[in-house]
């Protein structure tokens, strides 16, 4: 029998507020719910995304936040309009504080195009913005797949890389207080997995494969990048965090 997931009072972190946030996606599922969690808690938060309805729409329903978040349209395959982006968000939002390289694609032309680019450089604009604040946050997203089989090679190779780079990054940007991590979610009830996957079937497996028998929410998935993001997850970097109610496949 599923569970149902009971939700929780969200934690507040004082150490978020008026910080700059910079996600790269966001107009729903994961992505929607950080720039939510983060505006909520007094966060400046500009994201990038090639929606813009649904990113207009977001921003619009968060009007009334203190920090309402600022939405800059983007392909993040541009590489020199996605570093020109954090450029202009750090001159006139501040230096950035927080990168959440979030965006994902598994189609076959933007598996590396997506996934792992826009990673690498989107975190070499942002240094040194948080080499002048004195530390920052950096979280990136991984994938199970990558720790699994895969009937999807290149997006999982892509992934894979994605989980490698933190290590070097956090040993080479601790000495500046900057820490690198990654999250990892297992299956996130998002609007397109109700749609399409959560059939009779889909709750079976649930039931089969995750320890926690609940779905794993977005809320969820942002909870955990506030507390990487605040202070108090200062001590916290290369590690790999899975957030997916223990899937065993």
């Amino acid at each position: 029998m599923q569970q149902k997931h009971s939700r929780r009072n969200s934690a507040c972190y004082p150490s978020l507020k008026g910080k700059v946030i910079f996600i790269t996606g966001g107009c729903s599922g994961i992505g929607a719910a950080m720039i939510q969690g983060f505006s909520w808690q007094g966060g400046r938060v500009a994201f990038v995304d090639i929606e813009k309805s649904l990113s207009e729409a977001l921003v619009t329903s968060l009007s009334e936040h203190v920090y309402p978040p600022v939405f800059i349209e983007c392909d993040i395959r541009n590489i020199a309009a996605l570093q020109m982006t954090i450029e202009r968000v750090g001159r006139d939002l501040g230096d950035v504080s927080v990168l959440i390289n979030y965006v994902a694609n598994d189609t076959r032309d933007n598996r590396m195009a997506i996934n792992l680019r826009p990673m690498f450089f989107a975190t070499q604009a942002v240094i040194p913005q948080m080499k002048r604040l004195g530390g920052g946050s950096i979280i990136n997203f991984g994938s199970l797949s990558a720790r699994t089989a895969s009937i999807i090679p290149t997006y999982m190779t892509a992934k894979a890389g994605a989980h490698r780079l933190p290590t070097g990054l956090a040993r080479e940007l601790g000495p500046f207080n900057i820490r690198v991590n990654t999250l990892l979610p297992g299956w996130v009830m998002k609007e397109r997995q109700r749609r399409e996957h959560l059939t009779l079937q889909g709750e079976a497996r649930i039931d089969a494969l995750q320890s926690v028998r609940v779905h794993v929410q977005p809320d969820d998935i942002a909870g955990l990048a506030l507390f990487l993001a605040s202070d108090d997850g200062a001590l916290c970097s290369s590690q790999e965090f899975v957030i997916d109610a223990e899937w065993t496949p």
